[in-house]
C-alpha cells in the first residue's frame, strides 16, 4: 500500500518577507566586516577589483548592495552567491579573519538555500523583493521592458530606434469642445531583421477607436499635403500601400539586414472635431461639454524608445492639468481610460509627463536633429499656427509592444 506524503503549506507572504529581510541584513553585517579587514575596503571597487584578482563589475555592485538602507535591497542587488563565494576566497587568502569568512559563508548559504528551494531562480525572487522597494521595482520593469523589446524585434523581425507620436490640438468647429487634432507618427531608425517576416505599419492614430469600432468618417490622410522626407535623419522607407479593413497599411519593401541599412517613414493626418466616446474627449461617452480628455500612443513594432509629445492650443492648456496610465491592450483592445472595468488592465507607469511650456525649443528628439523644424513644418502646411501653444512631453525607454500609453488632462476644477 503506497503511502501519500502531504506537502508542507506554502510560506506566507509575511513569512518570506520577514527572512528575505533577515537574509539582507545578514549578508550586509558580514561582508561589511570583511570588508573591514582588507586594506584596499574603503578605496572604491577599481582598488578592490585589482588588489583581490576579481572582476571590477561584481565589486562594484557588491559595493553597492552593501551601501544600501533597506535590507530587501541588499538582497536585490547583490551579486549571486558563487560570486560572492569567489569575493570571500580571494579576501581570506589577503588575511581576512577565519571567523569573518565563516560568518559571511553562512548568510551566503542562506542566501542560496532561499533562492534555490523557495523561489527556484534569482529572477523570480528579484520579482518578489520588487513588489516592496520602488527602486527594485523600477529596475526591475525596465529590465523586463528591454527584454521584451529584444524579443519582439526578433519575432517581428524588425526594431525602430525611435516610435514618434506627435499631436497637436486645437479646437475644432465646436470649439475646445469637439477638437481638431493633428498627428504625426511612424518610425525613425527602422532596421530589418528578417527578410521573412512581413513588417507592416498602420495607423489608426488617437483619435479613431470607437466603443463600437473604428471610425474613420472624420479623419483625412495629410499624405499629398504634407511631405516629411526633407526632414529624415535617414533615407526614407521603401513601402507598399494598401487599404485592410478600412486602415491604411504600409508595408515595409525588403532592406538590406545590414546594421547601417536603416530606414524612416513617418505620416501626417488629421483628425476633425474629435467627438465624445472616441477616447479623446469628454469625461464620459456623454459628456459633451468637457475639453480634451485623454490622448494616447501605441507603438506600432518594437522600438527602443517612445516620442510622445502633446501641443495644446492655449485655450486648451489653460484649463487642462495632465496625468499618466499605461493600459496592457492584448485581451480588451484599446482602452478608454475612463472606463473603471480597464482599471484590471493598468500597468506599472515608470516615467512622468514633463510640461515643458510654450518654449519649442525644447522640441528636440535624440537622433532626429530636425524634429522641432519638421512640427512647425506640418503645423503650417495643415494651417496651425504654434505661437502660444504648450508642450507636453512623454519619453519613455522600450516601450512595450502592446501596450497603450496615455496623457491624460483634467480640469483642475473639478
Amino acid at each position: 500500500m503506497s503511502s501519500i506524503r502531504a506537502k508542507s503549506a506554502a510560506p506566507s507572504i509575511d513569512s518570506l518577507h520577514a527572512r528575505a529581510n533577515a537574509l539582507g541584513e545578514g549578508l550586509q553585517r558580514t561582508l561589511s566586516g570583511v570588508l573591514a579587514q582588507l586594506e584596499c575596503g574603503t578605496r572604491g571597487p577599481s582598488a578592490l577589483a585589482e588588489d583581490l584578482g576579481l572582476s571590477r563589475v561584481i565589486m562594484s555592485r557588491l559595493l553597492n548592495a552593501l551601501d544600501r538602507d533597506s535590507f530587501l535591497e541588499v538582497l536585490h542587488r547583490v551579486p549571486g552567491p558563487e560570486s560572492i563565494r569567489g569575493f570571500l576566497s580571494a579576501a581570506q587568502q589577503r588575511g581576512a579573519d577565519d571567523d569573518c569568512i565563516r560568518l559571511a559563508h553562512g548568510s551566503v548559504d542562506g542566501f542560496e538555500v532561499l533562492i534555490r528551494e523557495v523561489f527556484g531562480t534569482r529572477s523570480a525572487l528579484d520579482a518578489f523583493l520588487s513588489a516592496n522597494s520602488p527602486e527594485a521595482r523600477d529596475r526591475f520593469e525596465m529590465s523586463g521592458r528591454q527584454a521584451v523589446f529584444k524579443g519582439m524585434s526578433e519575432l517581428h523581425g524588425v526594431r525602430a530606434d525611435v516610435w514618434i507620436c506627435t499631436l497637436v490640438v486645437t479646437p475644432g468647429e465646436g470649439g475646445v469642445e469637439r477638437p481638431d487634432i493633428m498627428a504625426i507618427h511612424g518610425a525613425v531608425g527602422v532596421r530589418q531583421l528578417r527578410p521573412d517576416v512581413t513588417v507592416c505599419f498602420g495607423y489608426l492614430g488617437a483619435a479613431t477607436g470607437t466603443r463600437s469600432g473604428t471610425n474613420r468618417s472624420n479623419r483625412e490622410l495629410a499624405m499629398g499635403k504634407v511631405d516629411l522626407e526633407q526632414f529624415y535623419t535617414n533615407p526614407p522607407a521603401p513601402l507598399d500601400i494598401a487599404d485592410i479593413g478600412g486602415v491604411p497599411t504600409w508595408t515595409l519593401k525588403t532592406t538590406s539586414p545590414g546594421r547601417n541599412s536603416l530606414v524612416d517613414m513617418l505620416r501626417v493626418d488629421v483628425a476633425k472635431s474629435a467627438r465624445p466616446g472616441d477616447g479623446t474627449v469628454g469625461k464620459d461617452s456623454g459628456d459633451r461639454s468637457k475639453p480634451v480628455r485623454s490622448l494616447w500612443a501605441l507603438v506600432d513594432l518594437p522600438a527602443a524608445r517612445l516620442e510622445f509629445d502633446v501641443i495644446l492650443a492655449p485655450e486648451i492648456a489653460s484649463r487642462v492639468r495632465p496625468a499618466y496610465r499605461v493600459y496592457d491592450t492584448a485581451i480588451r483592445g484599446v482602452a478608454f481610460p475612463n472606463d473603471p472595468n480597464r482599471e484590471i488592465d493598468r500597468r506599472a507607469a515608470l516615467e512622468q509627463i514633463e510640461r515643458l511650456g510654450e518654449n519649442r525649443s525644447a522640441l528636440f528628439c535624440d537622433g532626429f536633429p530636425l524634429y522641432r523644424e519638421m512640427v512647425e513644418h506640418a503645423s503650417e502646411r495643415c494651417g496651425l499656427n504654434l505661437a502660444g501653444y504648450e508642450v507636453f512631453r512623454l519619453r519613455v525607454q522600450y516601450p512595450v509592444y502592446g501596450w497603450q500609453f496615455c496623457m491624460l488632462f483634467n480640469d483642475p476644477d473639478e
